[in-house]
């Protein structure tokens, strides 16, 4: 009986070890456990179904490796972004941990990110180094063009090239040009934002939110935003024929009008269509069909993500900096491959695939899959028939061509690339404040003390903000 009762002792023991030891593992597990952060957002139904299929596939291919991750992931139904923003900041900066988010939602962590040469494709040539020493890590970067009509120029006799990829400050200016000599406008939502854009460019203006807002002091900044709105209040007033009307340009009024097209940027004056407002990713061939059917007489532009009022968020990784586990890099490094980039390219309704971005890297499957050659110069059935001489086709090919050939080569597509991470958010508060106070100005006209006052309150905002 003595013997029964020192061997049940015995097995007790044992198990009570081997409880302690399993537990010792999982916690273990737990701390080394890599959380992977995103957010779903409202009416982005595109981007949170790529981020869902990515953070989906890379937590189960991590796992099957033997590397233990999660999901975390919140939505706008559960709570409003700057909640969430919180909660990942202390995950980031206490755990083993990094998110998924777009480009300007992570520029305020600039200061904060870690040294990305530890991921080991970041590191590798075939990882554009455009995309490199940015306070984030691009996993693709969202772009769109739209292409003009070059016969507008040619009547008001301004040169213009259609074998070049204008980017989107050139576009402005060329835009504004054709109004100084004669061009009027039709006055709807893009037009109405354009306008707005190319003060701000011709200003400045954004250069209080580059690099180091601090280099500006705020009276300074006080009398640039004021000249900025009372030039683009004067340019309304000299350049449009139509009777402004705030809440019909805005959608907020029930009216209809057939004069509000926001499809097209019409001029009354030549009656031409400066330019379809469809937006083209550079490298979907069906986008090309639905924005035009004469590639002739066209040349394009490449938004800037900055001010465009992009369809898609760019992806991107964030590091924080602090000691992480080596497997925070493996699975950072392991998304920097062709097969999450063609996570990102997901089919379309036409037996093809959506090329949303442009990619980061550069391999063999990812060039085939965008239907190009190293030089990104098509190579598909169309530059076939383009070869045999169908005019229509060869034009199309020779247009796609000046734009997926310059988008990831030439300098100043490169330099607008670079800006799109070297600027923050706040343009939403910019462009909130300065229409404010242009609905303001048209039904109250001008009053400077008001002006002042308003724009004095909204700077002590902003130093606030970007302290």
């Amino acid at each position: 009986m003595k013997k029964f009762i020192k061997a049940l002792i015995c097995i007790f023991i044992l198990l009570f070890l081997l409880m302690i030891f399993l537990g010792n593992i999982k916690n273990k597990n737990e701390i080394n456990t890599v959380e992977i952060w995103w957010y779903e957002y409202e009416k982005e139904q595109a981007y949170n179904s790529i981020i869902s299929n990515i953070v989906n596939v890379i937590v189960y291919n991590s796992n099957a490796k033997g590397i233990p991750a999660k999901e975390v992931k919140y939505s706008y139904k559960d709570i409003p972004y700057s909640d969430y923003v919180f909660k990942r900041n202390i995950a980031l900066s206490t755990k083993n941990a990094f998110t998924i988010d777009d480009s300007k939602s992570l520029y305020s962590l600039q200061k904060y990110h870690d040294d990305y040469n530890k991921i080991e494709n970041y590191t590798k040539d075939n990882y554009f180094d455009i995309f490199k020493e940015k306070y984030c890590v691009p996993m693709g970067v969202y772009s769109e063009c739209v292409l003009v009509n070059k016969d507008i120029f040619d009547y008001y006799d301004i040169d213009v090239s259609s074998n070049k990829l204008y980017i989107y400050s050139e576009f402005l200016d060329l835009r504004q040009s054709l109004k100084e000599e004669g061009a009027r406008f039709r006055l709807n939502k893009q037009e109405y934002y354009y306008t707005i854009d190319y003060y701000i460019d011709k200003n400045k203006l954004n250069s209080a939110d580059l690099l180091n807002p601090h280099d500006m002091a705020e009276e300074e900044y006080r009398q640039l935003l004021k000249k900025t709105i009372l030039e683009i209040y004067n340019d309304f007033n000299s350049y449009y024929n139509d009777k402004f009307n705030y809440d019909l340009l805005l959608g907020n009024n029930d009216e209809v009008s057939v004069e509000m097209n926001d499809n097209e940027i019409y001029d009354t004056t030549s009656k031409q269509v400066l330019m379809s407002t469809y937006a083209i990713f550079p490298f979907n061939t069906v986008d090309y069909n639905k924005a035009s059917s004469d590639f002739s007489n066209k040349t394009p532009v490449l938004l800037d993500n900055y001010y465009a009022r992009c369809k898609l968020k760019t992806p991107c990784i964030f590091i924080y900096k602090r000691n992480h586990d080596k497997n925070v890099y493996k699975i950072a490094s392991e998304l920097l491959t062709d097969a999450y980039y063609n996570i990102m390219s997901p089919p379309n309704n036409h037996g093809g695939i959506n090329i949303y971005y442009l990619p980061a890297l550069k391999s063999p499957l990812i060039i085939n899959r965008l239907g190009v050659d190293d030089n990104f110069v098509n190579n598909t059935y169309m530059a076939t028939f383009a070869k045999l001489g169908y005019k229509k086709i060869a034009e199309q090919v020779n247009l796609m061509n000046t734009v997926t050939s310059n988008i990831m080569s030439d300098a100043k597509s490169q330099e607008q690339h670079k800006t799109s991470f070297s600027r923050g958010g706040s343009i939403e508060y910019l462009y909130d404040f300065i229409i404010e106070e242009l609905n303001n100005l048209f039904e109250d006209g001008e009053n400077s003390e008001k002006l002042d006052n308003n724009i004095y309150k909204y700077t002590k905002n902003y130093y606030i903000r970007i302290k």
